[in-house]
């Protein structure tokens, strides 16, 4: 006899529903043998032929009959899960983070507007070839890049000494990066939930080579990333190579102690 939607379609034709009032048609196994149950080729003519009428109808296949999880198709094109809700971003007077926004020239968008905002954090000294390689990776993953900056005395808290460079040195060069759409001044070495929650940040990424290695200091400190880690935003992209910040220093010191 008829399919599912068919029989459904000829209900509504017997209730003088016309095509217009339907929004969509749903399809389940019972038996939970052939879930998600699509329209077969006969169906799917039905309904061609009240897509002239109505095209957002839509049909709505559950993967087992206790309908917990379901996927849609409008005419034919099955559509993505929307993306989920993002907590409502936090005032200013809430929450510090807005305020030490800063936008990339040529950036008109806040972070908290964008679509995908992806957030990388470093000390950013001497900006190699390993920082141009991991702000580039960070950029592909989104659609506004947020870097954040570590202070001077953070950098001197975690590695102890004096700043290779200073802060405004390498804000400067950050701001104006090609793949740079805003940065965070004075960003938090460690990334807290309530950084994430109020940028509405929903991407973390880190090198293979951490920030902890970029600066000269072995691993052994607590993860920077834990919070992210956790709520499963964090990805770790794979280094240009072992090149670090520390070893640039090294080098510059070296030559200039063969020059004198």
């Amino acid at each position: 006899s008829f399919c599912a939607e068919r029989a459904a379609i000829s209900r509504a034709a017997s209730d003088f529903c016309p095509a217009s009032e339907i929004s969509v048609i749903a399809t389940v196994d019972p038996t939970d043998k052939l879930n998600p149950l699509w329209p077969c080729e006969v169906c799917q003519s039905w309904l061609a032929k009240l897509r002239s009428q109505n095209p957002d109808i839509s049909v709505v296949a559950f993967s087992s009959r206790s309908c917990n999880l379901f996927a849609i198709r409008v005419n034919g094109e099955l559509l993505q899960p929307p993306t989920p809700a993002l907590p409502p971003l936090l005032s200013p007077a809430a929450s510090p983070w807005p305020e030490l926004v800063q936008l990339a020239e040529g950036t008109a968008e806040q972070p908290w507007d964008s679509r995908e905002l992806v957030y990388v954090d470093g000390g950013w000294n001497f900006l190699h070839a390993g920082h141009q390689a991991i702000l580039k990776e960070a950029r592909a993953r989104g659609t506004h890049l947020l870097v954040g900056i570590h202070s001077d005395i953070t950098l001197q808290r975690v590695f102890g000494g004096t700043c290779h460079e200073p802060f405004e040195t390498r804000l400067g060069r950050i701001a104006q990066n090609r793949y740079v759409s805003s940065v965070l001044k004075d960003a938090p070495w460690t990334l807290t939930e309530d950084l994430i929650t109020s940028l509405r940040i929903q991407k973390v990424v880190t090198g293979s080579v951490s920030k902890l290695l970029d600066g000269g200091q072995a691993l052994g400190q607590s993860d920077p990333y834990k919070i992210a880690r956790e709520m499963g935003i964090l990805e770790v992209v794979t280094s240009l190579d072992a090149i670090t910040e520390r070893r640039i220093f090294e080098e510059h010191m070296s030559r200039a102690t063969l020059c004198s």
